[in-house]
């Protein structure tokens, strides 16, 4: 109880878009996964690389 009241609303807020943020993937992910998935495991290796 004391923890909760102790952190102000406004940081949960900032945490959970933090969060949030970070799991969301990027496009540079998104294009990698696309490549996998039509031209197979070495095309997204090269694209990484």
């Amino acid at each position: 109880m004391f923890i909760q009241n102790a952190i102000p609303s406004r940081l949960w807020e900032y945490l959970i878009a933090t969060v949030l943020i970070i799991l969301a993937p990027g496009p540079s992910v998104l294009f990698t996964i696309a490549r996998a998935i039509a031209w197979g495991r070495l095309a997204a290796i090269a694209t990484v690389i």
